[in-house]
C-alpha cells in the first residue's frame, strides 16, 4: 500500500505515570508511528510528560514544561 498523506506532520502528545522513554515496553508511540506510517506520515514528533505518578515528582513543573514544548512545536506546523 502507498500512503496518501506524504509530506504531512503529526504530533503525539502523551502523559505517563512512569518513565518509559524508548524502552521496548513503550507501545503507544510505536503503535501510532506504525499506523501513521501506513497513511504515509513519516514526520512525527512525540511530546511525552513522564513520571507524573512518581512520589515527590514536580508534577506542575513537568506539565508546564510539556505545555512549553507543545507551544514551541506548534510553531513548526
Amino acid at each position: 500500500p502507498v500512503g496518501l498523506l506524504k509530506d504531512k506532520k503529526a504530533v503525539h502528545i502523551v502523559s505517563r505515570g512512569g518513565e518509559y522513554g524508548d524502552a521496548p515496553y513503550e507501545m503507544g508511540d510505536r503503535y501510532l508511528r506504525t499506523i501513521l506510517g501506513f497513511f504515509g506520515i513519516q514526520d512525527m514528533k512525540t511530546i511525552a510528560v513522564e513520571s507524573l505518578d512518581v512520589v515527590g515528582a514536580d508534577v506542575e513543573g513537568k506539565v508546564e514544561q510539556g505545555i512549553k514544548v507543545a507551544k514551541d512545536t506548534a510553531k513548526l506546523f
